[in-house]
Parts: C-alpha cells; sequence; structure tokens
C-alpha cells in the first residue's frame, strides 16, 4: 500500500514536472526513441532488382532492423519505407509485420543491391551513421546504387 502510494506520487510529480517545465507530458521527441524511415534519390538501370536496407548499432555487427524493397524501374526513388523488426529467418525480405523502435543512438545503415535469389550484392553503399532521436527519416544517395 505505501508503496503503490509512493510510485503515485513519483508519477504525478514527474508529470507536474514536465508540465510546469513547459513539456507537455509527452513521451516522444528528441532525445527518445524512435523509428527510421527510408527514402532515396533517383536509383538507375536497376529495375528488377531488390534494395536491403540493414540497420546497426554504430560500431557493432549485430543487424537490429531491415528494410527489403523491390526496385521497379530505371529510374526509381525508394518510398516512405520504416524500417522493421529482423526476420526471425534471417532473411531480410520475409513479410514485415513490426516496425522497429530504436532506441536513441547511432546507427549505421547499409544499403545493398542484389539480383533476386543472389546472395551476392551488386552494390553496396554504407551510409554515415544516423542519429536517433525520435523519428528520423533517412535519403539513400539514388546515384551510389545505381549502375
Amino acid at each position: 500500500m505505501v508503496l503503490t502510494r509512493f510510485r503515485t506520487a513519483i508519477t504525478v510529480s514527474a508529470s507536474a514536472l514536465a508540465l510546469a517545465c513547459g513539456g507537455d507530458g509527452s513521451t516522444t521527441g528528441p532525445g527518445d526513441s524512435g523509428t527510421i524511415t527510408i527514402t532515396s534519390t533517383a536509383i538507375a538501370n536497376q529495375s528488377g532488382r531488390i534494395l536491403v536496407v540493414s540497420v546497426q548499432p554504430s560500431g557493432q555487427p549485430e543487424n537490429v532492423g531491415r528494410a527489403c524493397v523491390p526496385i521497379t524501374s530505371n529510374a526509381f526513388t525508394v518510398p516512405a519505407t520504416v524500417v522493421v523488426e529482423p526476420a526471425p529467418s534471417g532473411n531480410p525480405c520475409d513479410p514485415a509485420s513490426t516496425p522497429k523502435v530504436f532506441a536513441s543512438g547511432r546507427y549505421t545503415l547499409t544499403a545493398s543491391v542484389f539480383t533476386p535469389g543472389s546472395q551476392t550484392a551488386e552494390v553496396v553503399l554504407v551510409m554515415p551513421p544516423v542519429e536517433v532521436s525520435g523519428s528520423v527519416t533517412v535519403s539513400l544517395n539514388g546515384a551510389a546504387l545505381s549502375r
């Protein structure tokens, strides 16, 4: 009972402090976790191939997010695509269902272009680290992914 009242008092105090300091009591904003949305400039001459984007915490090899986008024309721009949770199978193009929410921090995105069925990328682009502090959008350099 005392512990419950203590927790309630802490929660009410934290909310009051946020409101008193100009906050609206929300839990998202700069410094918070968020999603990563991928877009691109025009990718030329890659029609029929697949763009795979993997996301790793900067300096670490573990993939913590993915996007798989079929390239459907020879002047293709990636529509706004939210990075999703890694697939249990390890296949980056397994159907996606859950957007990945990233903890605040720096992440490295690697974009690769594959011929369907191949496990060897034709083109690889490693982006400079991205700072997640709330939701962010990253535009891939389509010229670097073109043939």
